[in-house]
Parts: structure tokens; C-alpha cells; sequence
């Protein structure tokens, strides 16, 4: 037998938010164990079993394992939610002349891409010739906004509110 064969392992669920459409679809990951250790070789959302397993697997031979998806899921993420936080990106100068910006007064803005959960949340920095993306989030509810929030003010000590109006019947914001 070859020592230097790792066994592949994969795993699919559905109702896992794929962070880039927003929507709760198929998630799948394909992985192998090293000293113990979870390396994932690959991982896919679709909108269906059969394809998330064909994006993942690519057709190589691989042991079912669901029991580590979970895990798996939850540090891509982290890792992600690390990553979005460290974002840094100035607008163009253009944009920053442009509406909303353009009437905008200096001082720290939270913007939301949608009026519904899930959603992306972004810290906004406006100075007097700048407009700065300091950190994004993506939020599934009400706690994610204001725990994203909560972190804003601490890093940057500042004091931003929570300026979304509630409504219960869907947990969407209005």
C-alpha cells in the first residue's frame, strides 16, 4: 500500500448560507486526515445533493463522512468572518463624489446591502476627502447586526447605534 495515499473524505448538508448568493442551499466538503488533523481539499453550495457532491469529489473516490461537516462549515466561516473584519478599501475618488456619499457629513456610517436576512453589513468611514470600507460582516439576524456593531464601537472607540427598525413577523428590516 502507498504511504503517501490519504483516504478522501466528504460530507453534504443543505440549509447552509452560501455567503456569496445569500441564500440557504446544498454545502459539501471534501477533506483528508493528516496526523489527525482536518485538511479540506475543497468545498461547494448548489442547489441540489447531486451537484454539490460532483463540485466537491471531481470524481475521485471518497469515503461518505456528514459527521464532521458541520465543523468544517463553521471554521471556512471564521476564516471568512476573519477576513471580511480585516478588509480595509478606500472608494474611488469619484464615488466619493457621488450619491449617497457626496451629502454625506464627515463621521462613521453602517450600511446594509438589503432590507432582509440574511444580509452583508458594512462599517463606513467619511472623512472630508475620503470615504473608507473599514469592515463588512454577513449577518443572518438581529444579534449578528449588533454584535457587528458592538465590535465597531470597541475597535475604533467610537459609538455607534443599532439604527434598524424591528419587525418581528419575519425578522426582516423595514
Amino acid at each position: 500500500m502507498n504511504r503517501n495515499f490519504k483516504r478522501l473524505y466528504f460530507g453534504t448538508g443543505q440549509d447552509y448560507l452560501d455567503i456569496f448568493s445569500l441564500h440557504y442551499r446544498w454545502f459539501g466538503a471534501a477533506w483528508t486526515v493528516d496526523a489527525e488533523e482536518i485538511i479540506v481539499t475543497s468545498y461547494a453550495f448548489a442547489d441540489n445533493e447531486k451537484a454539490v457532491r460532483t463540485k466537491i469529489r471531481n470524481g475521485a473516490p471518497a469515503r461518505r463522512d456528514d459527521a464532521h461537516l458541520q465543523e468544517i462549515y463553521a471554521f471556512i466561516r471564521k476564516t471568512q468572518k476573519d477576513e471580511d473584519w480585516g478588509k480595509r478599501s478606500r472608494l474611488r475618488l469619484f464615488g466619493v463624489r457621488e450619491s449617497p456619499w457626496k451629502k454625506m457629513k464627515p463621521g462613521w456610517y453602517v450600511v446594509r446591502s438589503r432590507k432582509h436576512y440574511p444580509l452583508y453589513i458594512s462599517a463606513v468611514h467619511v472623512k472630508r476627502f475620503s470615504t473608507w470600507l473599514v469592515h463588512t460582516a454577513v449577518c443572518e439576524n438581529r444579534e449578528d447586526v449588533a454584535d457587528f456593531i458592538q465590535k465597531v464601537n470597541q475597535s475604533h472607540r467610537i459609538k455607534l447605534l443599532e439604527a434598524f427598525p424591528k419587525n418581528d413577523q419575519n425578522d426582516s428590516i423595514n
